[in-house]
């Protein structure tokens, strides 16, 4: 059996360093599909680089999988270039500091953004902001987090503990006390890494995740309708066809067994009509299964079609076999019953 995720829930996930090795953890809670990830170590940290700089590296990046792997799903798993460049699209989703989230779980109305250093100065944050209609009853603290992104990157939180909690320490606490700060996003995936962040509600990004689950859903619904409708189709040309044709076969089938043709003869004709009928109405329920696939893909869901050759293929395989074996068991009273009974019958 095919498995549907395997074939259209093609994810890329990709950031500079490791740390969205804590999304696609996420993702495989919920999506049992093959995952590539790209960790753009070359180009470690995004945080430091310009938007003009990070505009070039997030382009060709993006062009790069798509020409290697043709995803439907690309996770853009980097706060930095989410925020500083208009990444969202039908396919590509990018991750930002779930704010909404954040407003309703704070109970002293100050929230904290810890990001990288190019993010927390972006506009593209300035803007995100402004567009999540905080009310001005909440504060926004912008916080850099680039030396704990550094942290995990190097991989110290793995083994040194307590110098992990150390540098967390020394980089948030004051803040947090002097604000009375109770809830922070965690606006780099890396950060996700890192739990013991004192007295606060430390939020990820975990919208990314709810969007990824709703286009595999969609998606897998996509094969659903194109498998069934090849196979309904050919249950449809196959019912009337047996409705319209049955005097004929028993007759025919009469005439052969007069003639001397024996019932496996006679079941192999029936076989091979069924067949062909079977192919025909296989190919005529894929051709309109198609046009509707990519109509919908492109109007309903709103993103990229693609060919889809296997699940093709067992849909035809499967259709067709259906309908010789529906067809056959549907004339076995064509195959048994004797010629002469048959004809005094058909005759009358």
């Amino acid at each position: 059996m095919i498995n549907e995720n395997d074939l259209l829930a093609k994810i890329v996930v990709f950031d500079s360093g490791l740390g969205s090795l804590s999304i696609i953890k996420e993702i495989q809670k919920i999506v049992k599909t093959d995952i590539v990830y790209f960790a753009d170590q070359k180009n470690y940290p995004y945080g430091t680089k310009s938007q003009a700089q990070l505009a070039i590296i997030i382009k060709k990046t993006i062009n790069l999988l798509e020409k290697k792997f043709k995803p439907d799903i690309i996770v853009v798993a980097s706060n930095t270039p989410s925020l500083m460049l208009n990444l969202s699209t039908k396919k590509i989703i990018d991750v930002k500091p779930p704010l909404k989230l954040a407003q309703k779980k704070s109970e002293s109305k100050k929230i904290g953004i810890l990001a990288t250093k190019s993010a927390i100065e972006s506009k593209g944050l300035e803007n995100y902001i402004k567009e999540n209609n905080i009310p001005k009853s909440y504060k926004i603290f912008k916080i850099n987090g680039s030396n704990l992104v550094d942290l995990v990157e190097s991989g110290k939180f793995l083994n040194k503990k307590s110098y992990c909690k150390k540098i967390i320490k020394e980089s948030l606490e004051d803040i947090i006390i002097s604000e009375k700060i109770d809830v922070i996003t965690l606006s780099s995936t890396h950060l996700l890494f890192l739990k013991a962040l004192p007295n606060i509600t430390a939020l990820s990004t975990r919208d990314i995740v709810n969007t990824i689950e709703l286009t595999v859903s969609k998606l897998t619904t996509l094969v659903d309708f194109m498998s069934g409708f090849a196979i309904a189709a050919g249950l449809f040309i196959l019912s009337g066809s047996i409705a319209s044709t049955k005097y004929r076969r028993l007759r025919e089938s009469a005439v052969l067994k007069i003639l001397g043709a024996k019932r496996k003869m006679v079941a192999s004709i029936l076989g091979f009509e069924y067949a062909t009928l079977g192919i025909i109405a296989a190919l005529v329920g894929i051709i309109v299964a198609q046009g509707f696939s990519w109509a919908i893909m492109k109007y309903m869901i709103k993103s990229a079609w693609h060919w889809q050759p296997e699940i093709l293929a067992w849909a035809f395989c499967f259709g067709v076999l259906l309908t010789v074996t529906t067809g056959i068991l549907s004339s076995l009273d064509v195959i048994n019953d004797k010629p002469l009974k048959t004809i005094r019958e058909t005759a009358s």
